[in-house]
């Protein structure tokens, strides 16, 4: 549940601002009292992440530290992966795809924060014995990504092109396009 998440993560990062005040030998940069009032991650940031980072607010700090405005400068092959009920990131703010960059963006329906790097039940093991370890679904899709890249760049000669990166299909249950 990404309430209980939120709640949980809140809980800990106030833990962790109230550490960082209790070590300091003066007054930290930052009102401490709203911080530890904090009932949301966007409040926290409000109190804490703009004023020691430098930001007016959280939503200032959310715009200027934003990937959207750097996509269009790579130029490596790149996936980028992201749930659309991830508890941190709104769905609407992920960016549309480019073709004029070699950028895949990857938007599935489920998998939460971080939720594509960790097993599930019923996923394949590898190993023998004892060293069995169940195999997550992103590492599996990044080596066919990138094996889908090689086999590209080695047939077209890529990165002259973007044509191969587009060719490329998800092995998700369920793709979004945007």
């Amino acid at each position: 549940n990404s309430l209980l998440y939120r709640e949980n993560l809140l809980k800990k990062l106030k833990q962790k601002v109230q550490k960082q005040v209790d070590w300091l030998d003066e007054s930290p940069p930052f009102d401490n009292v709203q911080v530890q009032a904090a009932t949301t991650i966007n409040e926290l940031d409000n109190a804490y992440t703009a004023p020691v980072f430098g930001f007016e607010d959280f939503i200032d700090y959310y715009n200027k530290s934003s990937s959207v405005h750097f996509i269009s400068n790579i130029t490596v092959p790149t996936m980028v992966l992201n749930s659309l009920d991830d508890p941190f990131f709104d769905a609407a703010a992920y960016p549309m795809e480019d073709n004029s960059v070699p950028v895949k963006l990857v938007y599935t329906k489920n998998g939460g924060h971080l939720g594509h790097m960790f097993h599930e039940e019923g996923q394949e093991k590898s190993g023998e014995g004892e060293d069995k370890h169940k195999i997550s679904w992103m590492p599996n899709e990044l080596v066919r990504f990138v094996r889908h890249v090689e086999v590209k760049v080695f047939e077209t000669g890529w990165p002259e092109n973007v044509e191969p990166l587009k060719s490329y299909e998800s092995s998700a249950v369920e793709v979004i396009s945007r």
